[in-house]
């Protein structure tokens, strides 16, 4: 008589995983032949001190772009924390939708918030230049993170805690750099910098944590 084994739910023995990764390439993708350049033009803006406009000149910018390059960078997060915060029982589809409309909206209300506080302290140019710059952030980090998502998802080679170093080092590096744009877009005095820290720990810091709290609760 056989033994029932029972089946053991994880991102590697679900099929939604690989369909939900095919289909955010293809949205990378997309965004990119609509918007020729924009990836390029993403890791450039990065390190280059140069007036951005002048980096993205020849890309192309139109709602279907910026729709499918917002819902991949929102779907690679959610993937991602969905991966850390899983402990356990059903790797859920719809669970990471949640996780995914989450980052989203926490998206959107940081973007009014930085809206509503820039009427304070910047102007409106210094305001959509920092907001582009953080955008193009997120681009890069997305990208540099999905081919490590495809390696903790699909293979057994890295454990669960050398995923969340290699993470790790990629978070580090978003919040370093930003850190730097940052200051060199606002930083004036003193002043300026301990609203550099406020601002870090208030629209950046705090949202995360509570979008992981949030995310563990919806998967566990």
């Amino acid at each position: 008589m056989m033994n029932f084994i029972p089946r053991i739910s994880s991102s590697m023995s679900e099929l939604w995983t690989s369909w939900i990764m095919a289909g955010l390439l293809l949205l990378l993708l997309f965004a990119d032949f609509y918007m020729r350049g924009i990836v390029r033009g993403s890791f450039r803006s990065l390190f280059v001190s140069k007036d951005r406009d002048s980096i993205f000149s020849e890309v192309t910018h139109n709602f279907y772009g910026q729709a499918a390059l917002l819902l991949y960078k929102a779907g690679v997060l959610g993937m991602m924390i969905h991966f850390l915060v899983f402990r356990g029982g059903e790797y859920s589809c719809l669970d990471w939708v949640y996780i995914s409309l989450l980052v989203l909206g926490i998206g959107v209300v940081k973007y009014i918030i930085a809206l509503a506080l820039s009427f304070v302290f910047i102007n409106k140019s210094m305001f959509e230049t920092a907001y582009l710059r953080y955008s193009d952030l997120i681009t890069v980090t997305t990208i540099l993170l999905y081919p490590v998502l495809l390696v903790v998802l699909f293979t057994p080679f890295i454990s669960f805690n050398v995923a969340v170093i290699i993470l790790s080092i990629i978070g580090s590096f978003t919040l370093v750099v930003w850190i730097w744009r940052a200051f060199q877009l606002f930083f004036t005095n003193l002043l300026a910098s301990f609203y550099i820290f406020l601002y870090l720990c208030t629209l950046e810091l705090l949202p995360f944590v509570g979008l992981l709290f949030a995310a563990f609760y919806i998967v566990n």
